[in-house]
């Protein structure tokens, strides 16, 4: 079952009925994420393009607004360890290893728990 959630449902629709109403930067890049993840039918919503170190702590606070408390951080990039630091840092916690799979797609990353 493909990932969903309404609050981020919700502010897709409110930007997309009022064109003129712009998303910050971090609610911007969470919200392409959702829509990645919807696209890619994973069932848990993975981070798989992380923001820049100065924008973890804003990207952090937009993920945990959309009351998301479980996800997939499916990145290999230099960012990754600013990102998973400012997780950490902000009562995440990773509970394991996570493979996420599709006929089309795969990814695999940490799977993070708010404590």
């Amino acid at each position: 079952m493909t990932y969903k959630n309404e609050i981020l449902e919700t502010m897709l629709e409110y930007y997309e009925t009022y064109t003129d109403k712009k998303a910050t930067k971090a609610q911007y890049h969470v919200l392409r994420e959702y829509n990645n993840t919807k696209r890619s039918g994973f069932e848990l919503f993975a981070i798989t393009d992380v923001p820049f170190e100065s924008g973890v702590q804003d990207f952090v606070r937009a993920v945990e607004l959309a009351e998301i408390t479980e996800l997939a951080l499916c990145n290999h990039s230099t960012g990754l360890m600013a990102t998973l630091q400012g997780f950490i840092g902000s009562g995440w916690r990773v509970v394991g290893n996570i493979e996420l799979e599709t006929e089309i797609l795969k990814e695999s990353g940490l799977r993070m728990k708010r404590q």
